[in-house]
């Protein structure tokens, strides 16, 4: 892998961890908003054709994931087997907007499958947002969220 490839891939997937951050009454005290840019992603692996398009079209940082994060550098996974990933949970805009920017890279893993990972291993943590509801689904919070901090903080103009 190149080296400006390799900073790439660095850069997007930690420059906002612990940058972000509330205080819940959770397992966690923050999140770690990790981006990837998906141009060096498919330069070095494998993608769908469909998803290299899309790659090329945002000329953005897309979203890998939310994952909330403890002060000690470790982080809760899979805290809750009973909460499953139901895709018609998701507002119409914000999987609108997770096929735009959160959409999965990888040949062995449609979007489906991908959102359904983060949201077991990472979203079923997060017991709220600070301004999320439960109405609808908190699943749809998480993505929601996600989505919204990757705009309020874009890479590429900072």
């Amino acid at each position: 892998m190149h080296f400006k490839t390799r900073m790439m891939i660095f850069l997007g997937m930690v420059l906002f961890m612990g940058s972000i951050s509330c205080r819940t009454n959770s397992d966690y005290d923050s999140y770690a908003l990790t981006l990837q840019w998906g141009a060096a992603m498919c330069n070095e692996f494998d993608c769908y054709d469909s998803h290299w398009e899309k790659v090329k079209a945002a000329d953005a940082f897309t979203l890998h994931g939310l994952w909330p994060q403890r002060s000690d550098g470790s982080w809760p996974q899979y805290c809750d087997h009973n909460r499953y990933f139901d895709e018609s949970d998701l507002a119409v805009a914000v999987k609108t907007e997770m096929e735009d920017f959160w959409f999965s890279l990888s040949p062995s893993c449609w979007n489906q499958c991908f959102w359904k990972h983060q949201w077991e291993k990472h979203g079923t943590c997060v017991s709220s947002f600070p301004e999320g509801t439960n109405n609808p689904p908190i699943s749809n919070d998480y993505f929601e969220t996600a989505l919204r901090l990757r705009n309020q903080y874009p890479l590429l103009q900072a």
